[in-house]
């Protein structure tokens, strides 16, 4: 007689207040992952030494799956609202809101929904910025990154 499992094939990753950006009017939305040490020139790992004889721990890369980006505007714009990700000092990634606005009464609404088809890993040892621009007096900005992770690399 054969027996039933049930095999999860899902782990859960938790809210991360790291993930979302939602400042006050008339700032852009920022996120930064920090970089992690590399193994050039690395004495400790967080606050212990590495002890002697033991490997230098690898360089951790940042990943992401995709990001939600919306302005709500209730002046004018300044400048056409858009979001950019930065591998340490490198932008990788640089696109404009929707340039047909969502219009609620004395609201306009600007959003950007982007989920990669695959994860998007950064340069090790790198840190990784998204940013959504400075909508303007008046206006807010708000960012949020579905999934990040690191990997060693």
């Amino acid at each position: 007689m054969g027996r039933n499992r049930i095999v999860n094939s899902h782990q859960s990753i938790p809210f991360n207040v790291a993930d979302v950006a939602a400042p006050a009017a008339n700032n852009a939305a920022v996120i930064t992952y920090a970089a992690f040490p590399g193994p050039v020139g690395v004495a400790a790992v967080g606050n212990q030494p590495i002890p002697a004889g033991y490997p230098v721990p690898p360089t951790v890369a940042h990943v992401i799956t995709g990001f939600r980006a919306s302005v709500t505007a209730t002046a004018t714009i300044s400048g056409t609202p858009h979001v950019t990700i930065q591998d340490g000092s490198n932008t990788v990634y640089d696109q404009y809101l929707t340039t047909e606005p969502y219009i609620t009464g004395v609201e306009v609404t600007y959003s950007l929904d982007v989920k990669f088809t695959l994860p998007k890993r950064g340069t090790a040892g790198n840190s990784m910025t998204i940013t959504l621009s400075n909508p303007g007096s008046g206006n807010t900005a708000k960012l949020a990154v579905y999934e990040h992770w690191t990997e060693l690399n």
